[in-house]
């Protein structure tokens, strides 16, 4: 199943040059695409495109609604949030299965707002691994304003990354069990969960991070969050 028709994209809050995103400079059409590079590599701009959509107070609920048809199954997601530029995701909630919702429509997921969020512009991210079709990673980002906030996001678990050659990847048909999910962790009774698998090529596991599940900044790097343009091993590539 070609990842282009996936058809499932963050809608609320909208995604940086998305459709949906009145300060967007130009429209990007091909959202529901498997990543290439960190936020699209969006997270690099400035100026009006990086105006925050909404504002949060941290501590508060909030949510995110996704949109399309084609949900390959569910999966597994993750509401993630960066307080550096895109340096680092920190995740703040982990959805084991039925995500997007299977039935009824892609869904509106909610979540808490950590309050040591710190107090400025942050990236939000969606991120989902689908159950059924080719091994993807989907990632949208947000550009959010947060009030209140407190010292930080350090101590909580840093995003989950797998199918990006990377030597990561989910398995078909399961929800990934995404390892070190943090405190905030929700399964779906639907769910039919399985831990991501080590698969050949892609570099090394323990320099991705593998084994806790997360990256390191040195991979943001190498992803593009950091250069110009993805390089090396660590440029994924779609199916």
């Amino acid at each position: 199943m070609p990842g282009v028709l996936a058809h499932i994209d963050m809608q609320d809050p909208p995604p940086i040059r998305h459709k949906l995103n009145k300060f967007a400079t130009s429209v990007d059409n091909d959202y529901t695409a498997p990543v290439k590079e960190i936020c699209k590599g969006y997270q690099k701009l400035s100026g009006p495109d990086l105006t925050p959509v909404a504002k949060w107070e941290a501590g508060s609920q909030q949510k995110f609604t996704l949109g399309g048809s084609a949900v390959h199954g569910g999966g597994s997601c993750q509401a993630s949030i960066s307080e550096d530029g895109g340096a680092t995701f920190k995740a703040i909630k982990t959805y084991i299965g039925d995500c997007p919702h299977v039935d009824g429509g892609a869904g509106t997921f909610d979540f808490t707002v950590p309050k040591e969020t710190k107090s400025g512009p942050v990236l939000f991210s969606w991120s989902w691994f689908n159950k059924v079709g080719n091994r993807e990673m989907y990632m949208n980002c947000a550009s959010i304003e947060i009030t209140g906030g407190g010292s930080g996001l350090s101590s909580y678990p840093d995003m989950f990354i797998a199918n990006i050659a990377n030597g990561c990847t989910t398995a078909d048909g399961k929800d990934v069990e995404i390892p070190n999910p943090g405190k905030d962790v929700v399964t779906s009774p639907k769910a039919a969960p399985a831990p991501p698998v080590a698969s050949a090529g892609g570099g090394n596991s323990s320099r991705w991070g593998m084994s806790q599940g997360r990256y390191s900044g040195g991979y943001l790097g190498d992803w593009g969050s950091n250069i110009g343009s993805s390089s090396g091993s660590g440029n994924p590539s779609s199916s």
